[in-house]
């Protein structure tokens, strides 16, 4: 058992560990203080180590519409993403060639339902360096990965600056990617 100063004091590097984790992730977004500011992030945990993409998942729930890159596909999270186009999410993603030529081999039958219900396609050639989705007007959500496409984790922001910036992201991805038409 720990006296109160033992508590305080494990306290204070369980919060410096959590923000030299989160400052690792800040990194990788190449954002400004100004964008990161409001940033929530979720971590990892040895017990808990999907967190981020369970937060990610709560987040795309509350929404109508999403814009986003897509450099990691995780299959066990695919029929959850595909129920959300069919009630109606306004969807479009640019994709990594390989992740849209695993959809089309394994998953035709859901791609087609998808593009059906009007979600659009662009497939890049380019490594994307981390998923983002922009979320409704305001909100953004941005999963950052490791080298071998595990996740250090997801950042949510609900603010203009967030929301421009990451549209620009967004936006020069599209621009170089190609549309999908069936």
């Amino acid at each position: 058992m720990l006296t109160e100063f033992g508590e305080a004091v494990r306290t204070k590097l369980r919060d410096a560990q959590r923000a030299y984790e989160a400052k690792e992730i800040a990194e990788a977004l190449d954002a400004t203080s100004e964008v990161l500011a409001r940033a929530r992030f979720t971590l990892p945990r040895k017990h808990m180590p999907t967190e981020p993409l369970e937060e990610f998942a709560r987040h795309i729930v509350e929404t109508d519409e999403m814009r986003g890159l897509v450099p990691v596909l995780f299959p066990r999270y695919l029929d959850f993403y595909h129920e959300q186009i069919r009630d109606g999410l306004d969807a479009e993603f640019v994709v990594e060639r390989e992740i849209f030529e695993y959809l089309r081999e394994k998953h035709t039958e859901a791609l087609s339902e998808s593009i059906e219900h009007g979600t659009r396609f662009y497939v890049t050639d380019d490594e994307l360096s981390h998923g983002l989705a922009l979320l409704d007007n305001m909100r953004v959500g941005v999963l950052v990965y490791d080298d071998e496409g595990g996740v250090l984790g997801y950042v949510f922001f609900a603010s203009t600056r967030a929301r421009e910036h990451f549209k620009g992201v967004y936006e020069d991805s599209k621009y170089d990617a190609e549309r999908f038409k069936p």
